[in-house]
């Protein structure tokens, strides 16, 4: 949760967590296991009341958006 943060804000902040994350290697044994990925998906809203339900759907849609476009992907959109 972003309080009073406009999607494109989000979008910025969620790029550079993906970037952090996707910058990070994990080893076993000194050996290197895998290169983590992370998608992000996100709703920017300014009202002071809203509809969770609606929120988190919007969310949930917008994760599956990032996702689908491949590794390392984020997706936010503004709603009213």
């Amino acid at each position: 949760m972003m309080p009073k943060t406009s999607a494109d804000e989000s979008h910025r902040v969620a790029q550079r967590i993906v970037e952090a994350i996707s910058q990070k290697h994990l080893t076993k044994n000194s050996k290197l296991e895998r290169l983590p990925t992370v998608s992000i998906g996100g709703v920017g809203m300014f009202q002071k009341e809203y509809d969770l339900e609606r929120v988190i759907s919007q969310a949930d849609e917008e994760l599956y958006k990032a996702k689908s476009r491949g590794k390392n992907q984020v997706s936010f959109i503004n709603i009213d």
